[in-house]
C-alpha cells in the first residue's frame, strides 16, 4: 500500500509535537506554548476526523487515529499536571536520563517519575482505545 506524502508529513508533525514536550517540558507551561500545541493539536486531529471519515486517501485507519495523538497527549498532559501541581506545588519535570533537571534546578523525585510513566502509559492506552473503538 502507497501513503501519500501529506499523511507521512502530518505524521511527523505528530511524533514532533508529541516529542518535544518530554525534552522540554517548559514550552508546555507556558500559556501560549498551550495555545499554540492545542490549535495545532486540533488540525491534525481533524484532519484525521476526515479521514476516518473517508473524504482524505484510502488507508490503515491506525494511522489517522494516531493524528489524534498530540491532542490526546496534550490533554492527559494538562490534567496530570493540574492535580500533580495542585498536590506537590510545583511543576512536574522530565527525567532526562538522570536524577537533577537542570531547567528547574531541582531533584527528580518519584512523582515527577510517576508523571512521566502515567503520561506515556495513558497516552498509549488512549490511541490503541481510539483504534479498538473505530473497528
Amino acid at each position: 500500500m502507497k501513503i501519500p506524502i501529506f499523511i507521512i508529513i502530518v505524521l511527523g508533525i505528530c511524533v514532533v509535537l508529541i516529542s518535544t514536550p518530554f525534552a522540554y517540558y517548559r514550552i508546555v507551561r507556558d500559556t501560549k506554548g498551550i495555545k499554540f500545541s492545542f490549535i495545532v493539536s486540533s488540525i491534525i486531529a481533524i484532519i484525521g476526523v476526515f479521514g476516518l471519515l473517508g473524504v482524505l486517501y484510502k488507508i490503515e485507519t491506525i494511522l489517522y487515529v494516531f493524528m489524534f495523538s498530540p491532542l490526546l497527549f496534550f490533554s492527559i498532559y494538562q490534567t496530570l499536571r493540574y492535580f500533580y501541581k495542585k498536590d506537590t506545588g510545583r511543576e512536574p519535570v522530565s527525567t532526562y536520563a538522570s536524577n537533577f533537571d537542570i531547567t528547574d534546578g531541582r531533584g527528580i523525585y518519584f512523582g515527577d517519575y510517576i508523571f512521566n510513566f502515567l503520561l506515556l502509559i495513558l497516552t498509549i492506552a488512549g490511541i490503541f482505545g481510539l483504534e479498538w473503538l473505530l473497528k
